[in-house]
């Protein structure tokens, strides 16, 4: 039996897909971030990254500057594209 051989492209900006979180999502994610942050910023990331690890090591030394960081990551980075209004704009 050989082994298949895999070629991986890096995939530009432009054209990788945006995650749009619906109501449900959110409420999930507090809920979540209310029972231990860096399992509420693994959900927000889909996946493990540099948040998630910051956010544990943070949440092993010290508790109260995890749930801050997770509170920034989960509800407030990322929503510079919402309008005061409450409507998101079109990119």
């Amino acid at each position: 039996m050989e082994m298949a051989e895999v070629n991986v492209v890096a995939v530009p900006e432009e054209n990788r897909q945006t995650y749009l979180e619906t109501d449900n999502d959110r409420l999930v994610m507090a809920i979540i971030w209310l029972i231990m942050p860096p399992m509420a910023v693994f959900f927000k990331c889909r996946g493990c990254t540099k948040h998630v690890f910051i956010n544990f090591l943070l949440y092993l030394l010290l508790v109260l500057p995890a749930y801050k960081h997770a509170t920034w990551f989960c509800f407030v980075k990322g929503r510079e594209f919402e309008a005061e209004d409450g409507f998101v704009r079109a990119r």
